[in-house]
């Protein structure tokens, strides 16, 4: 990928575990599918008897400390409000973040679980569930933090690549676009802290029983809608761009045992479902329109199609009402 690999001796790893007087380091793995930081697995033998602790060192290469205090703050709140996530481990000095090779880096608890290849409708529930103990959670945290993409970010990133797009795709993207501005002109819509893209690959599961939602860093403040939407779209949609109505029934209900949508959301669900997929279908193509843009938090998306953002934003144009502005 485009990420820039931070390369770590055993020595450096070893000081780091010294800090957090986790134990002998065993062994040091690599993970190879880096998104924008670069990370490892790590055995630790945590006791003489032999007991082994399994960690995930990350080094970010993008988010400074003064922002990843934020990110650390919020897993823990997360954790605490009972969901599957791995907040960092504190050092003796009761700091999450340290500094190796001049990037800030953390050790966290690695979860449990595989990404789900195929979803089911049982995971669909599981998926929902978390999300409103999520979006509930937000709403108590009461802390705001900048997300970086939002709907304006996504309204500029379409219009610089509209010259570059053929026209039955501009027209797909103007009505597409109305939806997006119609949802920036309500201030009345339920926000809070959201994750932004819980696709299945940031998910674990242990069969249909979820053991862990990690990427919560290019999270933050956005609409409860909005983050509903996509994960409606990445876990319920069919071969043609279309949601099985299974999986999109059973991840609404898991949602609603926790948060109810208002009336707001509902009056504007069709925009909401629209702009969700507006959003990835805009982010693949920009990313192979405009490589140079340092779209970097998407870079992983890099081989992904946008083809499949435009076959479900399609399918939601589609069964929605022409609407005014």
């Amino acid at each position: 990928g485009m990420a820039v690999y931070t390369k770590l001796s055993r020595k450096q790893i070893e000081s780091m575990l010294d800090r957090d007087q986790l134990g002998k380091l065993l062994s040091v793995e690599p993970v190879l599918d880096g998104i924008e930081n670069t990370n490892y697995f790590i055995s630790v033998a945590s006791t003489p008897a032999g007991a082994v602790g399994e960690y995930l060192l990350t080094v970010f290469e993008q988010l400074e400390s003064s922002e990843l205090t934020f990110y650390m703050r919020w897993l823990s709140r997360l954790k605490n409000s009972g969901l599957p996530v791995a907040p960092a481990i504190v050092d003796v000095d009761g700091r999450t973040l340290q500094q190796l090779v001049n990037r800030p880096a953390a050790l966290f608890n690695k979860l449990e679980g595989s990404h789900p290849q195929q979803t089911n409708h049982r995971q669909c529930h599981a998926i929902g569930a978390a999300l409103g103990r999520l979006h509930a959670a937000a709403l108590e945290i009461r802390e705001s933090h900048a997300g970086p993409r939002g709907l304006s970010w996504l309204i500029k990133l379409a219009e610089s690549i509209r010259s570059n797009i053929c026209p039955s795709d501009r027209a797909t993207m103007d009505r597409a676009l109305i939806s997006c501005q119609r949802l920036l002109k309500r201030s009345d819509l339920p926000h809070g802290l959201i994750h932004g893209d819980l696709f299945p690959d940031n998910a674990l599961f242990k069969g249909n029983q979820l053991t862990g939602m990690v990427d919560f860093f290019s999270g933050g403040e956005g609409l409860f809608g909005f983050d509903l939407a996509v994960a409606i779209n990445a876990w319920s949609e069919d071969a043609r761009g279309a949601l099985n109505e299974r999986k999109h029934q059973a991840l609404v209900a898991g949602y609603q045992n926790h948060r109810t949508k208002s009336l707001r959301e509902r009056e504007l669900w069709a925009d909401f479902l629209i702009v969700a997929a507006t959003r990835f279908w805009v982010s693949r193509l920009a990313d192979r329109l405009l490589p140079a843009t340092g779209n970097m938090q998407d870079s992983f998306r890099k081989s992904k199609d946008p083809e499949v953002y435009r076959r479900i934003l399609q399918n939601h144009l589609d069964r929605s009402p022409m609407a005014p502005l």
